[in-house]
């Protein structure tokens, strides 16, 4: 009988008794939490926010740290600021169990301020009442959109986070704040916002090793189980809510043998029956449609998704931002892709037409409101008309003066439509009406009862001249209106039909492109969904054969490719040590701060806090056991191998410099030289210590002093230094130029046009402190990363004044290391994220989506990559040595190797690649390799 109350469908998991399924948000969150971190989880409906919540608040108890978990919801909306804040307060209090009486000393107090009684609570009431840790959930906070003081409440939480510099004790108070929101939604003032100081908590979808408890459920042996659970992944992508749902609907079913087909209808019957009413399917189109502030934006962003598969990622844009919290659009490596098959099928292409056809119809009917301007024109046209008919009784050079008016406005109203040209008849009586006028006028001397007759006939022909006049203007505004309908009409038709000959044109051009692209991606998952099921040959040569359409293609690297190359190549080559990467090349003791390889890629060096520098033997990758140069000193933070000359450096956080000469002998020998880099408090600063590309220079930097020595550090040439208060963070030289490039804690980067000159300028500023620097192998182009996680290309100039700004973004923690490949097409990064990620800077301001490895476990301190290409080293906090292949041809070439016998036959390339690629035509992945067994 299947387990059904291992499900959970709605609201937290310890309310429904449900299993609890761990990611990596919970290690996230408890540690910021234990760390006394500001921190926040700002996502889409049931992603089990408050499940987090809850268990990390369980687990802090444990730890003899305090917890509030404070509902918003519970508080209201209704009411005034004083009532609002005291009920927050009142929930602190009775979760704290305070021995002080809030109302007595609320009232007390009561000629302060709401929002000073509200701090002045945690610093003279709670932190005094309480000696352990504090932390402060607060559930819900997308509650607060609607109060007009919700900035000062949030600004409040910032000050107390703000004033710990000057009390031990608001050390010990710490906030989390959880909801449906975005951070901009919450509070845009950038001097209030306490989300820029606290730390994003990312609360992911469930991986499939994450959700294998949740099999256990349908009551099937485990292989079958964990098939049926890859068909549910495969609709929901993973989706907590999404997946427990369709989990526990198939567990309530009777079938012993399913199939992808029986999934699939489980989900129609699910989610896309009309009679089904999903709560999360109807807060996603609530999201999309009635919640947004600029729908046609999101709309368009959305499209844009929808048709390429991906988007670049953008943390500045409210439409992605919106997107994201929504819930269909999820961000994924730097790109915004929809979330899961469910989503897709419901907010679908036909979904978006109507959503945008109604926006489209009302936004014509605004644009038909300038017609009104040809209705004023008529009326003052007409105005005009008549303000002559009463000049009958004026002089001749009136009379005389209206036959020209009256001759200009002919001309005007003739050029219209055959319309006008009756009007145009009527106007002409009137003209010779004044011209009989002006006649009368000038025979006035010879009889007034004369002239009183023709006057009194020229008035009643003016009269019905005038009444013609106002007939046919009727119908002239009429026409003009119809006229102008039918030319707006006429030229968005124009428009379109440009537009889509444009499109046409191009879409000819790319469909050849478009459909090999997402062929590439659909036979990249492809084959890790057959390696994850044991198929693990069939899964490499589909990967192989991924890897050839996107060689075909002529398109940047995809990053599923790469993925499903390596991962298959693992999965397959067993009996290697991971072909497809990354090596482990050893192991610190502490964190591995600095690693480089020698300049001719036979030896790679690390070293960290633990003191020691491991010497590896770059050609022999496994099992080779590694040279340990052991030093008195400790915390490593810089290593750089001299050009030429078998000597390594090494820079110590002290501000002492270690040679090592003839570091590969079996005793090599070191030497220390103290190059005074402390400041005069003797505080340790971070060093860096590198070698000019030709090996005539050894520049060490500490604190806010660079010194530059010759090779061997034996002879001062000068002493250089960035502002006062900066400290130097990374630097690199361009030698052909003389120039010396410093990145800054400050954010700024300052150019020395000569190394050996103290004559600096700032020429870009970063939003945090510069952290990393990386220089391609020509000197004209410049990398700097840092504390704002955003990555910034520049090309210099030889004056050092950088130009053409690009953008990567795609770490979600600040960058700490960079490096450009040999050919320097590909640029490398590290962050405290935990990833790597390779960017192909040659398609960087097109398609800059990254090739992502996650294999280290926690930061990324540093990475080098080989000075002769395919492979790149790397080290982190999880104390580990990484090697990695950075050359796909390199796997796909392992691929073949592993598989020496077979080849795709034609039938599977049919089956898995389809047939209507004709001019893709089949051939063998691995060409060496004779055809496939299976025919």
């Amino acid at each position: 009988m299947s387990n059904l109350t291992i499900y959970t469908e709605g609201g937290p998991v310890q309310a429904n008794d449900g299993r609890y399924l761990p990611r990596e948000a919970d290690k996230e969150l408890m540690a910021l939490c234990s760390e006394g971190q500001f921190s926040y989880v700002l996502t889409a409906r049931q992603m089990g926010k408050s499940s987090l919540m809850i268990r990390t608040a369980e687990r802090l108890e444990e730890e003899r740290i305090r917890t509030v978990i404070i509902n918003l919801n519970s508080i209201g909306t209704i009411i005034d600021i004083d009532k609002w804040f005291f009920g927050v307060l009142a929930v602190i209090s009775d979760k704290l169990f305070l021995d002080t009486d809030l109302y007595e000393w609320w009232d007390k107090h009561e000629h302060l301020g709401v929002v000073q009684r509200f701090v002045m609570f945690f610093e003279d009431v709670v932190l005094i009442e309480v000696e352990e840790p504090i932390v402060i959930f607060i559930d819900e906070v997308d509650t607060t959109l609607g109060l007009p003081y919700k900035a000062d409440f949030f600004a409040a939480i910032r000050h107390l986070h703000n004033e710990r510099s000057n009390s031990l004790d608001l050390k010990r108070l710490t906030f989390s704040l959880i909801g449906v929101a975005t951070p901009s939604d919450l509070i845009n003032d950038p001097r209030r916002t306490p989300f820029n100081i606290g730390v994003r908590v990312h609360l992911d979808y469930f991986t499939l090793q994450e959700a294998m408890p949740l099999s256990d459920g349908f009551d099937l042996p485990a292989d079958r189980a964990t098939q049926v659970l890859l068909w549910v992944m495969n609709w929901t992508g993973g989706h907590p809510y999404l997946t427990q749902r369709l989990c526990k609907r198939i567990a309530e079913q009777d079938h012993e043998f399913w199939t992808p087909e029986l999934v699939a209808r489980e989900v129609r019957l699910t989610f896309f029956e009309k009679e089904s009413e999903e709560d999360n399917l109807r807060f996603v189109s609530n999201m999309l449609t009635e919640r947004s502030r600029d729908k046609m934006s999101l709309l368009k962003l959305y499209r844009k998704i929808l048709y390429r598969h991906h988007v670049k990622s953008d943390t500045h844009s409210p439409a992605a931002a919106h997107l994201v919290l929504s819930g269909v659009v999820k961000q994924q490596f730097g790109s915004l892709r929809v979330s899961n098959g469910i989503y897709a099928h419901i907010f679908n292409h036909q979904w978006l037409d109507e959503q945008m056809a109604g926006l489209l119809t009302h936004i014509r009917w605004y644009q038909r409101i300038p017609t009104a301007a040809w209705f004023v024109a008529a009326a003052v046209i007409m105005a005009f008309i008549g303000t002559l008919l009463t000049m009958q009784n004026q002089r001749k050079h009136q009379a005389e003066k209206l036959n020209s008016q009256l001759e200009a406005l002919n001309d005007v109203l003739i050029q219209k439509d055959d319309s006008t040209d009756l009007l145009s008849e009527q106007l002409e009586l009137v003209q010779d009406s004044a011209e009989s006028l002006s006649e009368l006028l000038f025979e006035k001397e010879f009889g007034t009862s004369s002239l009183n007759v023709r006057l009194w006939r020229t008035n009643q022909r003016l009269a019905d001249a005038f009444r013609e006049t106002d007939s046919l203007s009727n119908e002239l505004k009429l026409s003009i209106d119809s006229t102008l309908i039918l030319s707006e009409q006429l030229s968005e038709q124009i428009v379109v039909a440009d537009s889509l000959r444009t499109e046409a044109k191009t879409e000819s051009q790319a469909a050849k492109e478009l459909r090999l692209e997402n062929a590439t991606f659909v036979l990249a998952n492809k084959a890790l969904s057959q390696a994850s099921m044991g198929n693990t040959e069939l899964g490499a040569l589909l990967a192989r054969q991924a890897f050839e359409f996107n060689r075909m293609n002529d398109s940047p690297f995809q990053n599923t490719v790469y993925q499903a190359l390596r991962e298959t190549l693992n999965a397959h080559a067993e009996d290697i040590q991971q072909p497809g990467g990354p090596f482990l090349l050893g192991m610190h003791n502490e964190w591995v701060r600095t690693v480089a390889y020698s300049p001719d890629a036979k030896w790679i060096a690390s070293a960290g806090d633990d003191g020691r520098i491991l010497l590896n033997q770059a050609g022999t990758m496994i099992d080779a056991p590694a040279t340990v140069l052991h030093t008195d000193k400790k915390s490593i933070r810089s290593l750089s191998f001299h050009p030429s000359n078998d000597v390594l450096a090494a820079g110590y956080h002290d501000g002492t410099l270690q040679f090592w000469h003839d570091y590969s002998s079996e005793k090599p020998t070191p030497e220390y030289i103290s190059l005074g880099l402390l400041d005069q408090a003797g505080i340790e600063k971070s060093t860096v210590v590198t070698f000019s590309p030709g090996g005539s220079r050894l520049l060490h930097a500490g604190g806010r002093y660079i010194n530059v020595y010759d090779e061997m550090g034996q002879e001062s040439v000068a002493r250089l230094a960035v502002p006062e208060g900066v400290e130097v963070n990374a630097l690199a030289i361009n030698e052909r130029d003389a120039l010396l490039i410093v990145g800054g804690s400050d954010g700024g980067l300052y150019v020395f046009n000569n190394y050996e000159q103290n004559e600096r300028k700032r020429v870009l500023q970063h939003d945090g402190p510069i952290q990393a620097l990386a220089l391609s192998p020509d000197g004209r182009k410049i990398a700097t990363g840092g504390r704002d996680t955003v990555i910034r290309l520049w090309t210099l100039q030889e004056d050092g004044e950088p130009i053409t700004d690009i953008q990567l973004r795609g770490h979600e923690g600040p960058i700490n290391t960079l490096a450009y490949d040999r050919a320097g097409h590909s640029l490398i990064s590290g962050s405290s994220d935990g990833s790597i990620q390779l960017w192909d800077i040659r398609h960087a301001a097109i398609d800059p989506n990254p090739v992502v490895l996650t294999e280290h476990d926690s930061w990324v301190w540093s990475l080098d990559a080989n000075p002769l290409g395919g492979t790149l080293v790397s080290s982190g906090a999880d104390r580990t040595l990484r090697l990695w292949t950075t050359d796909p041809q390199v796997l796909a070439d392992r691929i073949c190797m592993s598989v020496p016998d077979r080849n795709l036959s034609p039938k599977e390339w049919h089956s898995f690649v389809g047939e209507d690629l004709s001019y893709a035509q089949y051939h063998k992945p691995c060409p060496s390799v004779r055809l496939g067994l299976i025919e």
